[in-house]
């Protein structure tokens, strides 16, 4: 199946603000819970916490090499945007792969190569993780729903005021 994942640099979100928005949304009815909970965190991403060290051009590029590595074959790869702290991308995995293993091996290996970068160097000299441990998935409905990731996708850097339309902002499947 289609499938829409989010995910994002270690420092851009701490356990604080993560336990603040869950507790703000706990007493809300579930299905209505888990639209506030993703707002909310989707909010907070888009205002740039953390060292966003995607904005750095050579970081976004070994992304966007990840993302592309093995489309065809591990991955069917639709849409992607890099923003300064964070990815979405919308994929079907491929015959005998599934996100349990192609995410984990992006994520190993941009980390790798992410710190080998003036950028990376500098928001982790210690060799502290890149990337959060966890990410967001979600499958796709139908086709008016993949619709509406492909649009998200598009306007996350125009939602989150970096740019004011998708073309201006260069990291992003429909810029590539």
């Amino acid at each position: 199946m289609t499938q829409f994942i989010t995910y994002h640099l270690a420092d851009s979100l701490p356990r604080s603000a993560l336990q603040r928005m869950e507790a703000e949304c706990a007493q809300m009815p579930d299905g209505e819970r888990q639209a506030a909970l993703r707002e909310r965190l989707d909010g907070y991403l888009d205002s740039g916490t953390g060292s966003c060290i995607l904005r750095d051009d050579a970081c976004a590029h070994i992304v966007r090499q990840a993302f592309l590595h093995g489309e065809g074959t591990r991955h069917e790869l639709y849409a992607w945007t890099i923003m300064p702290n964070h990815v979405h991308v919308l994929i079907r995995p491929g015959e005998g792969w599934d996100l349990g293993r192609i995410v984990p091996s992006w994520k190993s290996f941009t980390a790798h190569a992410i710190l080998k970068t003036a950028a990376g160097a500098a928001a982790g000299p210690d060799g502290s993780a890149v990337w959060h441990r966890e990410y967001w998935d979600r499958y796709v409905r139908d086709a008016g729903h993949f619709q509406d990731i492909l649009s998200y996708i598009a306007m996350n850097p125009v939602r989150a005021g970096i740019c004011a339309e998708p073309a201006a902002w260069p990291h992003w499947s429909g810029g590539a």
